[in-house]
């Protein structure tokens, strides 16, 4: 009788323990999901984005580099 009782608790232990695994691969699935909608909202985004637009040379001096941030845009006005 005790060996049965030993089996049927060893039972639970697993139906248990398989009760817990198939929760975390739902769970599991879901996150995956969500992950997919994310890449896929995320390739969405960048394809409606537009290309990085041209510098207009006229604005900015790609060689002055530095230099834009530390001299004036325009003359200072004297007083």
């Amino acid at each position: 009788m005790r060996r049965k009782v030993e089996i049927f608790e060893y039972e639970q232990y697993l139906s248990q323990e398989a009760a817990e695994i198939f929760k975390q691969m739902n769970e599991l699935e879901q996150l995956r999901e969500v992950l997919r909608l994310a890449e896929l909202a995320q390739a969405a985004h960048q394809s409606e984005m537009p290309a990085h637009r041209p510098v207009n040379s006229e604005v900015i001096d790609p060689s002055a580099g530095f230099q834009l941030r530390v001299q004036p845009a325009r003359p200072l006005a004297s007083s």
